[in-house]
Parts: C-alpha cells; sequence; structure tokens
C-alpha cells in the first residue's frame, strides 16, 4: 500500500495482519450515510459494547480526512489491536475520496511549467528585495526542473518585513512574466488545446475538478482569459475552425501570457504584506501558497478541503435510518440513559477533530431533550486540523478536557508534505517544493477567513488561518495577540504546556517530548501522520483512556 501522508502506517507500533476492524467495532460513512451497513449493525455495536465485561470505557475514533476507506480500515485494525484491552473501541471510517484527488492532483500542478516559472519570477522579486539578494534564484522549472525550491530559499527572511512593494516593481513583474518564452508557449498551448466553459460543464457537471485544458489545472477562469487573448481578432475562429486546429502565434501567444501575468499580481500583493505582518510561512512556502491561490484555487485547496468538512457534517442528518451520525448519538442517549455514568472518550486526528465539533453539537442537543445536563465526554486530539474559531464555537459544551497532541513548530517545520521524510536529508521533489506539514497547507490555502465573529484584523487569515494543531499559532503572542485574536488568547489560557499543573484537563503535547515516565504526555511524532501510530503517543493514549482525563 503506497505512503499516505494522513496516515502513516509505517508508524504503527502495533501492526495488526488485519486489514479491517472487527465489524462490530467500526461505523462505515460514506457522505454521511451507511456504506455497506444500515442501522441495525450500529445497534449491534452498541449491545455488544453493554454486554462484554472486558472494559468499561467506549471510544468513538474519528480518523482524518485525507484517508480513504482501505486506509482507514488498516489504520483501525492496528488501533484496535493497541487499544482493544482498555476501551471498547468504535471507528468511524469514513470515505472521503479527497486523499485520491490531492495525492495525483498536487504533484501535477507542481509540475507544470507556468507554476514553476510564476514560483521563480516571485522568488527573483522578493530576492532583490531583500539583504539576502544574493542568494541567487535558480534557471528556469519545469515539469523536471526544481532548483529554485531549495531549502535555504525557504527561510523566513526578517528583512523582508520592511520590504515595501512599489508599481514600478508590479509592472516590471508582469513584464518579466509577459516577457518568458516558457510561459508564452505553454499559455498559447495551453489556449489551442481549450474548450469553453458551456463544453467542459455539459460533460463533466460532476467533476471534482474543472479543466478547460487538458495541458493544465488552472482555474477557469485563468484558461478562459488565456483562450479570450489568444482567439482574440482572429478571423479564422470566427469562421468556425476550432482552437486546436490554430497554428502558433508569437502576437497571440504574448496577448496570452499577459492574461498570465495579471492572474498572478496578486501572487506578490499577498507575499509582501504576509512578510510585512508576520504571517509568511517562509519564502517559497509562502509563494507557494499565493500561486495556488490565485491561479490554481478552483481546482486546489478551500474546494476540496471544504467538501471534506462537509463530510463530518452529513453523517447527522435527521433520519438515522440514512445517517450514521445520528444513529451512534441515538444509541448513546439511550447507553447514558440506562448507565449515566458511562465514561466515554472521542479520539481525532487532523480534520477528525472536525467531525468532533460537529458531533458534539448534536449529542448535545439530543442530551437536553431527555434530560440530561451532567454527560461530559473527554477528549483526545491529534495534531486537529480546526481552526481557533471553529474549537472556540465547537467545543463549549460537554467536555470534561482535551489533550492536544501536536507537533513544536520547528518540527513541523521539517514535515514535508505528502512526503515518507523530513528535514533537509529529503530529497523527495515534493518536499522541496512545499518543506511545510499538511496543517500548514490547510493553513495557508485550504482554509478561507472565517471572521473571528466579525472582530479584529483579520484581513490575511485566509492567507495564514489559525490551526488550532499548530504550535505556531500559540507560540507569535506578538504576531497573534490575545486582543486582536480573543480566540487564540482563550486557547493560550485554556491550555497548558504539559507537563501541567496538578489536576490540569486542558493540556497541549508538543512533541517530541521528553523520555520522561510514561505518564500520559508523551509522544515521538515528527510528521502530521505518525501520531495514530507512534509509540509514545499510543501508550499515553492507553493512560488516558484507563485513567480519564
Amino acid at each position: 500500500m503506497p505512503f499516505n501522508v494522513a496516515l502513516n502506517l509505517d508508524a504503527f507500533a502495533v501492526q495488526n495482519p488485519d486489514t479491517a476492524p472487527p465489524a462490530i467495532n467500526a461505523i462505515y460513512l460514506r457522505d454521511g450515510k451507511y456504506d455497506g451497513m444500515t442501522r441495525a449493525d450500529v445497534a449491534a455495536s452498541f449491545a455488544a459494547f453493554k454486554a462484554q465485561t472486558n472494559v468499561q470505557r467506549l471510544a468513538l475514533f474519528f480518523h482524518g480526512g485525507l484517508v480513504d476507506k482501505a486506509w482507514g480500515q488498516q489504520g483501525a485494525a492496528n488501533q484496535y489491536l493497541a487499544y482493544k484491552d482498555h476501551v471498547f473501541p468504535l471507528f468511524f471510517i469514513w470515505e472521503s475520496g479527497i486523499w485520491e484527488l490531492l495525492a495525483h492532483h498536487l504533484p501535477l500542478v507542481f509540475a507544470e511549467t507556468i507554476f514553476g516559472r510564476i514560483v521563480k519570477h516571485v522568488l527573483d522579486l522578493l530576492l532583490s528585495k531583500s539583504q539576502q539578494g544574493q542568494v541567487a534564484a535558480a534557471g528556469p522549472v519545469g515539469a523536471a526542473r526544481f532548483e529554485v525550491f531549495e531549502p535555504s530559499l525557504n527561510s523566513t527572511d526578517p528583512s523582508l518585513t520592511s520590504a515595501t512593494l512599489t508599481s514600478a516593481d508590479i509592472d516590471a513583474f508582469m513584464a518579466a512574466v509577459r516577457d518568458d518564452p516558457a510561459i508564452q508557449q505553454e499559455a498559447a498551448a495551453i489556449a489551442r488545446t481549450s474548450q469553453g466553459v458551456d463544453a467542459l460543464l455539459a460533460t463533466d457537471a460532476n467533476s471534482k475538478i474543472l479543466q478547460l485544458s487538458s495541458r493544465t489545472y488552472l482555474s477557469p477562469e485563468v484558461v478562459s482569459a488565456i483562450r479570450g487573448a489568444y482567439a482574440r481578432d482572429r478571423q479564422n475562429i470566427a469562421s468556425g475552425q476550432r482552437m486546436d486546429q490554430l497554428d502558433f502565434n508569437p502576437l497571440a501567444a504574448l496577448r496570452a501570457a499577459w492574461e498570465v501575468a495579471k492572474a498572478a499580481v496578486p501572487v506578490i500583493i499577498n507575499c509582501f504584506e504576509r512578510f510585512a505582518k508576520g504571517r509568511d510561512h517562509g519564502r517559497t512556502c509562502t509563494i507557494v501558497e499565493e500561486v495556488l491561490r490565485a491561479l490554481y484555487l478552483a481546482n486546489t485547496g478551500s474546494a476540496i478541503w471544504d467538501e471534506t468538512k462537509q463530510e463530518t457534517e452529513d453523517a447527522f442528518g435527521a433520519d438515522s435510518s440514512v445517517y450514521g451520525g445520528t444513529a451512534v448519538i441515538e444509541e448513546l442517549c439511550a447507553l447514558l440513559k440506562q448507565k449515566p455514568e458511562t465514561p466515554i472518550t472521542l479520539v481525532g486526528h487532523s480534520a477528525g477533530a472536525i467531525y468532533i465539533g460537529n458531533f458534539l453539537d448534536h449529542v448535545d442537543l439530543a442530551l437536553k431533550v431527555q434530560g440530561d445536563s451532567t454527560t461530559k465526554f473527554d477528549i483526545l486530539l491529534l495534531a486537529p486540523a480546526s481552526t481557533m474559531d471553529f474549537h472556540a464555537e465547537n467545543y463549549k459544551n460537554r467536555v470534561r478536557g482535551v489533550r492536544i497532541f501536536q507537533m513544536q513548530d520547528a518540527i513541523e517545520q521539517q514535515d514535508h508534505l505528502m512526503s515518507k521524510d523530513y528535514g533537509p536529508d529529503d530529497d523527495s521533489i515534493l518536499g522541496k517544493i512545499y518543506p511545510r506539514s499538511l496543517l500548514y497547507l490547510v493553513s495557508g490555502i485550504c482554509e478561507y477567513f472565517e471572521g473571528q465573529n466579525g472582530s479584529g484584523p483579520h484581513a490575511l487569515d485566509g492567507d495564514d488561518m489559525p490551526i488550532l494543531g499548530m504550535d505556531r499559532f500559540f507560540a507569535q503572542t506578538t504576531v497573534f495577540t490575545a486582543a486582536n485574536y480573543p480566540n487564540i488568547g482563550q486557547a493560550r489560557t485554556q491550555f497548558a504546556v504539559a507537563p501541567p499543573p496538578a489536576a490540569t484537563k486542558y493540556v497541549r503535547v508538543l512533541s517530541p517530548t521528553a523520555k520522561t515516565p510514561n505518564d500520559g504526555l508523551r509522544s515521538t511524532a515528527q510528521k502530521h501522520g505518525d501520531f495514530p501510530g507512534d509509540g509514545p503517543t499510543i501508550e499515553s493514549l492507553k493512560i488516558c483512556f484507563d485513567n480519564g482525563l
């Protein structure tokens, strides 16, 4: 099974040869609906828990959003073997299908000529403004050349905080992009292989990726502008000749490249603003994020992530004969009515934290209906991908305590996107292009402005969205002040850094921790996908299951 950044099975300390957990310990969902099971199967799982006497605690596990069914099953099988003597585990295995898109899609975007050339031109401009400008950007990059993405070029450059972007800089940048022969050639090729939006929608109405040209994943509005510029004043188009029958035309190619240049202007504006306000993710990562946002947003980032988050809400539809999350809540309510003191723990990895937040909202309402005002849950979050705003809004009720296992920011910066390795020795293409973690990508392009209830200066939050599972937002107190970001300030106050004072129920465990006695506060994960299978993390969760928070 190939490597999956969201659930690194190689990291599991306990390996189960089975490819799935026992059926009685799994809830299979797709689009929130049952996937190969029924409402009766959910009832059977709870009946099995009540019938057994091995353990007293029930634990609901929610894996991350970039895990397909096979990965979810294998990960749950390993976790079942690790925890079955400590809790009765019930795994939500939800099929989002998003991993397939990202795993195959982003590498193709990163290999596109226009993507690589825009990154180079932006980096040239940044380096010319930097006190470190003597570090020369590399030559052309395209499908096979990635020299521009050297690790040293992704450092955070303090001198850029005071750099200014002038109108002359913008004009020079646009001219450089327009006059780039590689961009002209590729823009012309894209135009000549493109189709109109109407034709695309007629054939691919349900497609998650909108491609007007088979050569590129550029957003449809960008391709449409390129197509229109290339065809301008061409009488043979008006007479019915197809775009793919056109010969290369230098003037038309120049016009098409100019449309690329105009679309890329927000990249340099946003980069300079982010550096000035301390909202950057290092030079090349920030550039990559802004190029994706400006030129590829319709086909990457927030659209895909939104669909993943929607999966976590869909499970709680009104009809429990259709929606598995609602069925679980009904069974929980019946269980707690019969045995009110039943200890229950919720465990979420990555987007599983969003799943738990939605679960808490719905279970709170259901428990109130039956007059239950006392039930609360222990919550264990592994590298949670939820925003600070979401956490503040959705974790208000039914929470006894939360323990977060997350990487120190210096370690998270060494976790390279979709790469099995990390740090300076990682020579993978993706590791060079985006040498940051999956949560950095979520923060950088997948999330968008949520508004912090409309207060404070949050115009750039879509470029650097505060994520609960990132130490960066806890640590950078001068950038993310409590006055301007009250939800971040609240989280800083709420969560003690391990080891916490006695009886503290809200704790952040920053990995890798020191080799202290196994006290439920240890982790050695160094990649986003390592947490569910990291040996010390597993042992910490066992202690939390045995003793509660």
